[in-house]
């Protein structure tokens, strides 16, 4: 690269800062490099972001791509640069080019490899045998099995089959599930979402499809609290039986909201195209819906106000209008508000808050299993950004029940979309840190019992009474 690309190394980083990053397909040639514009310190998403791609030669040495990049800096104002000197991965984006949680099948050099330090990634010690692991999630206990499903993740290969055989067991006939079955069912939820396990898909879409009374007394809150979720890792981006499920009368209003939360976490996640689900919810506001009453027009305003989808707020105020979205769920002024705040703040929150990489089991209600625990220590009882929920109405807190997807705890929307990644990989490389996104998929669970400490309520509590706050 000629010098006019070489990072400038000032004492105190000075902004607008370019993040430069290379990928190849292995450790010695690069063939695209993303630059990436972060106007002010603190701002983890970049403002504008270009990538050039060559396979004629490694672009670090393209003259023709360094005179491009130089002269684009120089139209942004950026006042330092930083970069890698190493590549630091696959030219192709997880999530987007190929599924969440797999090697990419067009650079296989980069499976199992860290691609900040090259070096082979330590695969998952198992402290239990594959049996052993099955027999401690089927147990009825106050604690998470965290050496099981740190087990479950060295034993992958060998668990997928008997989880699905007990997913496809307990959709198939709820009410004859075992309490054995129905706790290891509520783990393999969680274990498949992590996994990114396409083969569940069908069986955890049966599962969302069962009546409220089966799927209650086989999961408890998990649907509510976090079914979008598990749909949307599960998927493998089709989809089609998750759009039939929303338009399904005769599925429970809850289900066809949780449908509603997965298309907008694969939005957040970067993994369908933004625009085109603007585009479907609009159309599920104009005509798409039933002009009933229903939890699911609640949840099309939520997950609506979640990814500023400003172009459906007018037909969701007409749905206001007409009486179909119960506003102690989600109140008329929250549209107002989201229109009033400046433009992309909300999104970039979501993707912070809920990163689609993290995935910990959790416990709600009857000690309950459940997945996508915001981190140790986080509050989870406030899902917008300071600034925005500072100027909204608390209405809802005090009605947190009423929605499935109880504010923070819900789903969890969001790592940053593909242009986020390279200045992400950036600011690691002005500081120090070298976490590798198969690292940060396949990092250990880390359930809100942080240890072997007693979590409220019991696992033997699941098919006592639904619990309460499922209904208004």
């Amino acid at each position: 690269m000629t010098s006019r690309m070489r990072p400038s190394r000032p004492s105190r980083t000075r902004y607008p800062l370019a993040t430069i990053a290379a990928y190849g397909p292995d450790n010695t040639r690069a063939t695209k490099l993303v630059v990436s514009i972060l106007p002010r310190a603190g701002q983890k998403y970049p403002s504008e972001t270009r990538s050039w791609s060559t396979d004629t030669r490694d672009v670090r040495n393209d003259r023709v791509i360094a005179a491009e990049v130089a002269d684009w800096l120089h139209s942004q104002g950026t006042k330092d640069t930083v970069r890698h000197e190493r590549i630091i991965g696959c030219p192709h984006e997880e999530g987007l080019d190929y599924p969440m949680g797999r090697a990419c099948p067009q650079c296989p050099f980069w499976a199992g490899i860290d691609r900040f330090t090259h070096e082979p990634i330590a695969a998952p010690m198992a402290k239990m045998s594959p049996h052993e692991v099955l027999f401690e999630l089927g147990k009825d206990r106050h604690t998470h099995p965290l050496k099981a499903l740190e087990s479950a993740d060295a034993h992958r290969a060998v668990l997928i089959q008997p989880l699905l055989q007990v997913l496809e067991r307990c959709v198939s006939d709820p009410d004859s599930a075992s309490e054995e079955d129905a706790q290891v069912f509520c783990y393999a939820l969680y274990l498949m979402a992590k996994w990114r396990e396409t083969r569940a898909y069908p069986l955890v879409v049966q599962w969302l499809s069962l009546p409220e009374v089966a799927s209650t007394s086989l999961s408890g809150d998990v649907l509510t609290q976090d079914g979008a979720r598990i749909l949307a890792a599960v998927c493998d981006r089709d989809l089609e039986p998750i759009k039939r499920l929303v338009l399904n009368r005769e599925a429970d209003e809850f289900s066809r909201g949780v449908a509603v939360g997965a298309l907008a976490l694969l939005t957040v996640w970067a993994e369908v195209p933004r625009d085109d689900m603007v585009d479907y919810f609009a159309w599920l506001a104009r005509e798409g819906l039933e002009r009933e009453p229903s939890y699911v027009w609640s949840a099309l305003a939520a997950e609506s106000a979640d990814i500023e989808a400003l172009a459906v707020f007018p037909e969701l105020r007409r749905a206001y209008d007409e009486g179909l979205i119960d506003p102690q769920n989600i109140g008329p002024s929250e549209l107002n508000d989201v229109e009033a705040s400046p433009r992309g703040g909300l999104l970039e929150h979501m993707k912070d808050r809920f990163p689609r990489s993290t995935m910990s089991p959790r416990r709600h209600g009857g000690g309950r299993v459940l997945v996508g625990s915001p981190p140790v220590g986080e509050p989870t009882s406030e899902r917008r950004s300071p600034q925005l929920a500072s100027s909204m109405t608390t209405e809802r807190s005090s009605h947190i029940g009423r929605r499935p997807k109880s504010d923070a705890t819900s789903h969890a929307p969001a790592a940053a979309a593909r242009s986020s990644r390279s200045a992400a990989d950036g600011e690691r490389a002005s500081d120090g840190r070298h976490t590798t996104r198969r690292d940060r998929l396949s990092s250990r669970p880390v359930p809100t019992a942080t240890s072997d400490a007693p979590v409220s309520g019991s696992i033997s509590e699941r098919r006592s009474t639904p619990s309460s706050n499922r209904r208004p």
